[in-house]
This record gives C-alpha cells, structure tokens and sequence, in this order.
C-alpha cells in the first residue's frame, strides 16, 4: 500500500497470502493533514498557505484521515501476522534511517542493503503521484525537518487532537500485530 489517500487498491484476500509481506509507514496528522487538503483541492502550484478552501474543508480532511487510518488498521487485522506485517512511521525513518531501513531489510529478507538513497522517475515530485517537495526530488532521505506548512495553522485544536488521537490509536493497532524497526533492533 503506497498512501493513505486510496483504500480501494489493496485486495485483503491477497494480504493473507503467505508470500506478501505488508509494509505501513505511517504519517502524522501535523504533516498528513496540510498534504491531504492541498491534495484534494488540486491546490498544487498555489502559494503555500493558500489554497482554495471551497471543495474540501477541515471537516471533510480530518473525516477522510480518520477514516483511512482506520482501513489502514483493518488493512494489519486481515494479514494476520507480525512476521509478513512491518510498520514505521515517516518520524521514525527520518530520525533513524539506518536502524528503520536494516530492520525493513530485516523483514523483508533482502540480501543487499537498503539506501537512503533512491532512484527519482518520470513521476517523482508530481502531482497525482505523490509529494511534490523539494524534498522527494532530492533523490535520498532528507534528515532536515520539514517545516510545517502555513495552512496547518488553519486546522484547529479539536481537529488536532482527532487527528492525532486516531493516528496513535492506528499505530498502537498496528504496532501490537506488526513487526517493527524495534522487533529487529539486533539485525546485522
């Protein structure tokens, strides 16, 4: 599963299989939230900050999170094993990439190293196919923090708070039937 935005693209049938190993990295609501709305109201190319508000609000950004943090935890609930199940959060890779990407080398039993660097394609950076930061064009996992963007000062308290109360829910979910960067802390 690549994002939190589509929950029609996983067959569940297929997460029981026993040749699939899941990976969820999940996103916090401080930086999930801005992206979503900015996503959903094709506000790309807009100056930040400034997005049109007209087709998706606060309401429908925070419901629509809530709800897929919700199919990602029934996502973990029909694998049914920590052993093909891994989860992170994006907190976490950043913060830690060594350790996060050895255990993900761990669990995905992967003979070569994994890098923080990776190869940019034709749909790195663009719209429809994910974030369109400087960032991700940047061909490697950044360590510097991203700052907040401004429309995330539009959110209130209460969606906040939702928000990141579902979020660790989600993650408590998964971190008790998933492995995690923690479960392979000892990988070579």
């Amino acid at each position: 599963m690549d994002k939190v935005n589509f929950d029609y693209v996983v067959n569940r049938e297929l997460l029981r299989e026993d040749y699939v190993r899941t990976v969820f990295l999940l996103r916090e609501p401080q930086q999930t939230l801005p992206s979503l709305l900015w996503y959903r109201t094709g506000a790309t190319g807009h100056t930040p900050g400034e997005p049109p508000f007209e087709t998706w609000n606060e309401e429908l950004t925070v419901q629509y999170y809530v709800q897929q943090l919700r199919v990602i935890e029934e996502y973990a609930g029909a694998v049914g094993d920590p052993n093909r199940a891994f989860v992170t959060t994006y907190k976490e890779l950043v913060k830690d990439t060594p350790t996060t990407l050895a255990a993900l080398q761990h669990f995905l039993d992967l003979e070569q190293p994994l890098s923080s660097e990776y190869e940019r394609i034709w749909s790195t950076g663009h719209r429809i196919h994910g974030d369109t930061s400087q960032n991700i064009k940047s061909g490697r996992i950044l360590k510097k923090k991203k700052p907040v963007p401004l429309i995330a000062l539009r959110f209130s308290n209460g969606a906040m708070a939702e928000t990141q109360t579902a979020f660790d829910r989600c993650l408590s979910v998964l971190s008790a039937s998933c492995s995690s960067p923690g479960t392979y802390s000892q990988a070579p």
